[in-house]
Order: structure tokens, then sequence, then C-alpha cells
């Protein structure tokens, strides 16, 4: 459960088992979250980023984690993150 105006860091870490270099995206999920008003997201392509709860009534947020590497082909992993806000 997080309340508006908190900060809420996200954090990621792994390693490729075939060695290839990872890259990290961080992005807010609007269509369901109950907040259809974009959050910036601090850090978005690092594996540490942050972002502060806006402003809202109760409801969920949705935060996506994109994981792809380097190799031919490119492969991607996605994991969400959902977040109760209440006042």
């Amino acid at each position: 459960m997080v309340k508006p105006g908190d900060n809420v860091e996200l954090k990621a870490s792994g390693n490729d088992p075939d060695g290839d270099s990872i890259y990290y995206y961080w992005w807010y999920y609007h269509d369901p979250s109950d907040m259809n008003q974009p959050i910036k997201i601090n850090h978005e392509t690092s594996n540490s980023a942050s972002f502060v709860v806006p402003a809202m009534e109760n409801g969920k947020l949705h935060v996506i984690l994109e994981i792809k590497d380097d190799g031919n082909p490119n492969l991607k992993r996605y994991s969400r993150l959902i977040y109760q806000v209440e006042r």
C-alpha cells in the first residue's frame, strides 16, 4: 500500500545466461490503472528508478518493467507491479 506523495523506489537486478547486455525500461501502464494521467518515472532506463504517487482517490497503479538483451534475436521479458493507493 502506498499513499499520495510517497516516493516509490523501483529496483531490478539480474544477468543474462548468454552473457548479453541487459537493458531496463520502466513504464506506467495507464489502461488498467485507476488514474489515466501520465506518471513521471525517474531514471526509467535504469535498473533503479522511482516515481511519486500522484494525488488521487483510492485505487491501483500498474507499473511495467521491460527487460531486453542485445542478443540475436533480442529477447524481452515483462513484469508488472501493482500498487494499491489509499489515502
